[in-house]
């Protein structure tokens, strides 16, 4: 199956792996002999657009390799998916009004820390 005229990737995993580049890795961390010795470990690049996604998780190649692809193909159609302009909006009235009234007591309460008038010019 095809992936859609959008340019969306293909529905069908094996489809979608043909689009893509997989390495195999030994992955780091904990886990001793069996992780140090096999290369379990998932790095897939999709092709066309350079995106990557890697899974370490399981102990299986191919749990890695669907895990991968699965976020891989997540990570493509958010790339592919148009970007929907912001719509422009005013605030409410009551919005605005309590915006002017928060400032207003703000400004009392900053006028009441400044020094007192002592009445001379001078």
């Amino acid at each position: 199956m095809e992936g859609d005229p959008k340019g969306s990737p293909p529905r069908d995993l094996d489809a979608f792996a043909a689009e893509c580049a997989i390495d195999w890795f030994s992955a780091p961390g904990p886990g001793g002999q069996h992780k140090n010795k096999s290369e379990n470990a998932c790095r897939v690049t999709h092709l066309p657009t350079g995106l990557k996604a890697q899974e370490t998780r399981h102990r299986s190649r191919e749990r890695n390799r669907e895990a991968a692809l699965g976020r891989l193909r997540a990570r493509v159609e958010a790339a592919l998916r148009p970007e929907v302009p912001r719509v422009p909006t005013r605030k409410p009235r009551g919005v605005r009004a309590r915006e002017v009234d928060r400032k207003a007591r703000h400004g009392a309460t900053k006028r009441l820390r400044s020094r007192p008038d002592d009445g001379h010019e001078g």
